[in-house]
């Protein structure tokens, strides 16, 4: 995760924090589409690009909380439990391998 300030660079001063940056790699890109039309995965070779279209803007710094959602190849759908708005990565990474079903070990998630 990356946290911007309101000109786009990289702060670790909360006061100033604009937005969050997350970084998620796919290990394996999936056949057919499996994201909702506001989150774009475009492949490059062996890499890949997500983009979210719909974003939501919140007051900062950000409290409440979130889970996240889960297709797997086969179209199942799950969820991990909810975590609070600034769960770090190791916290996401562990939630999705454990609690979406058919997820273990397929990203990975950073700061």
């Amino acid at each position: 995760m990356v946290i911007l300030d309101a000109s786009d660079v990289e702060t670790t001063d909360s006061s100033l924090e604009a937005k969050r940056v997350y970084t998620i790699t796919l290990r394996n890109m999936l056949p057919q589409a499996s994201m909702p039309a506001d989150i774009k995965v475009t492949k490059a070779g062996t890499a890949a690009t997500i983009t979210a279209t719909k974003v939501m803007n919140s007051l900062m710094p950000l409290t409440g909380q979130y889970r996240v959602k889960c297709m797997n190849s086969l179209g199942e759908v799950s969820f991990t439990g909810y975590m609070n708005a600034d769960a770090n990565s190791f916290t996401v990474q562990w939630k999705i391998n454990h609690e979406c079903s058919k997820m273990y070990e397929k990203v990975v998630v950073w700061e």
